[in-house]
């Protein structure tokens, strides 16, 4: 559709459409927090979302309805429970669904607004919250529907298979994608080893952790923080949530494995719930602005790195 509208080729419609993309995510967390937006923004150099945002697949649009899901949720739980944070809280929990069938995870937030709203006593957003949560489920229920009529399988095709990993095997799978999602630079592939750069990476990675918990630790308990901060707490309440999901759906179900384009809707929110408290902390002190600008400067190391530079290279030849 994008390709007809702009009149570009399918390839180059791809590209554009996802850089419009991360351009809205910018603009979002721009408005998060504007004196360090560009360091919540560098989490998109890490491996995996590179990865995600080179291809065009569901998960760009997923990761950034996410990112939304949060912003108006935060909106809505710090009490602007307007008609219209309801309807904008409808739509993208509506639209995750549509764009990938485990997006109906997001249909559990309303519930739980609904359930938090009326815990204070207030019944009129928790009456509209969960009328929403209600209405979501029946439109994704008829929408199945549909597909069973037309198809004979509830998704289009079946995607239920009966073989499925062993508990074992399961549980490795997990580790391994779990494992990769928080290795910001280099994934492990168990066929590369021994791969060098990783542990170099992974190295940097552990000595950069070790070094802002030290400068942190000396002024606050960002434990602490992070649980008093609404925001980061709804992203990774909506990390949590989507994980949950998609280990139930695919422990009972054989599709793919759990790659970072399966685990990356769980990462993203939960990385900028942890930066996003971390850039809050006030610049008091000199060590904490030099940990903020320590984590940007790894960031800008992954970019470096996970590049295709030798590509750059040889395309700007041949334009130049």
């Amino acid at each position: 559709m994008f390709s007809e509208l702009s009149t570009l080729d399918v390839y180059w419609s791809s590209k554009l459409l996802n850089f419009i993309l991360l351009a809205i995510g910018f603009v979002f967390l721009r408005q998060l927090s504007r004196p360090y937006a560009f360091i919540i923004a560098s989490v998109y150099a890490t491996y995996t979302y590179m990865e995600v945002y080179s291809f065009t697949w569901s998960e760009a649009p997923f990761l950034l309805l996410g990112l939304l899901l949060a912003g108006i949720t935060y909106q809505i739980f710090i009490g602007n429970w307007s008609g219209k944070n309801v309807v904008l809280l409808f739509a993208v929990c509506l639209a995750l669904f549509l764009i990938r069938y485990i997006g109906a995870f997001s249909f559990a937030v309303p519930a739980l607004l609904g359930l938090y709203f009326a815990y204070r006593g207030s019944y009129k957003p928790a009456l509209y919250l969960f009328t929403s949560s209600i209405v979501l489920a029946m439109l994704a229920g008829a929408y199945l529907y549909i597909n069973y009529r037309l198809s004979g399988f509830t998704t289009g095709f079946d995607r239920l298979e009966d073989e499925t990993e062993t508990i074992g095997a399961f549980i490795v799978m997990l580790f391994r994608g779990l494992l990769n999602e928080f290795l910001i630079i280099r994934e492990y592939r168990p066929q590369n080893q021994p791969d060098y750069l990783l542990y170099v990476t992974a190295t940097i990675q552990l000595a950069v952790l070790t070094f802002i918990s030290f400068k942190i630790k000396k002024h606050y308990n960002f434990w602490q923080e992070l649980r008093q901060n609404s925001f980061s707490m709804i992203c990774i309440g909506i990390a949590l949530l989507y994980l949950t999901a998609i280990l139930a759906l695919r422990f009972v179900s054989y599709f793919d494995a759990l790659d970072y384009r399966l685990l990356s809707p769980f990462s993203f929110p939960l990385f900028i719930g942890l930066i996003y408290t971390f850039v809050a902390l006030p610049d008091k002190h000199k060590d904490i602005v030099q940990a903020k600008y320590t984590l940007f400067a790894f960031f800008l190391l992954s970019l470096l790195l996970n590049l295709p530079k030798k590509f750059i290279l040889q395309q700007l030849q041949q334009v130049l």
